[in-house]
């Protein structure tokens, strides 16, 4: 058979009906900055853009906290340094680094700016204004930012190095 280059982790063969209760709680004037692998199910609006564009601008930020693909980390060390540049691999599908992906979230719960709105596992969407509590969704959140960090294999140096970079601009958190 033909070899699946995107190495799915799953396939939808029916319309996720998480999807539809996010877009039923989710105004229609709202701005959307959407995980660029899920923004399709949100773009009917106005103003979506990809995360992390848009931070500290958009109303809403939507993500699904799991892996999109099996092609995590089976790359040469002397090819990591391109995989944010090989559509197929994970931080192509995330259209951004791995490791600066689960930093901006953590400053997400961390800030004041974003509060959690909806939290299913792995779908968590944040509203701009909402107040964030440490609350049993958010310590949920942090122990599958954890797993995550374990599954992707992120060294803990790369990531207290990514953790102290500025966070937000108008265009990137980064």
């Amino acid at each position: 058979g033909a070899l699946n280059i995107w190495k799915p982790t799953h396939f939808f063969n029916l319309p996720d009906p998480i999807v539809h209760e996010i877009r039923s709680m989710v105004g229609e004037k709202d701005s959307v900055s959407s995980q660029s692998n899920i923004g399709s199910h949100f773009s009917q609006r106005r103003k979506i853009y990809r995360y992390p564009n848009k931070v500290g601008k958009a109303d809403i930020i939507i993500l699904r906290l799991e892996s999109p693909t099996t092609n995590i980390n089976n790359l040469p060390d002397k090819l990591k340094k391109f995989r944010r540049h090989k559509p197929y691999m994970l931080d192509g599908h995330l259209q951004m680094d791995r490791t600066e992906y689960i930093v901006s979230i953590e400053h997400l719960l961390s800030g004041k700016e974003y509060g959690v709105f909806y939290w299913n596992d792995p779908w968590l969407v944040m509203k701009r204004s909402e107040a964030n509590k440490r609350s049993k969704q958010v310590r949920e959140i942090e122990q599958k930012l954890n797993q995550l960090r374990k599954e992707w294999k992120i060294k803990i140096e790369e990531q207290n190095r990514r953790s102290n970079l500025n966070f937000h601009s108008d265009r990137h958190m980064f």
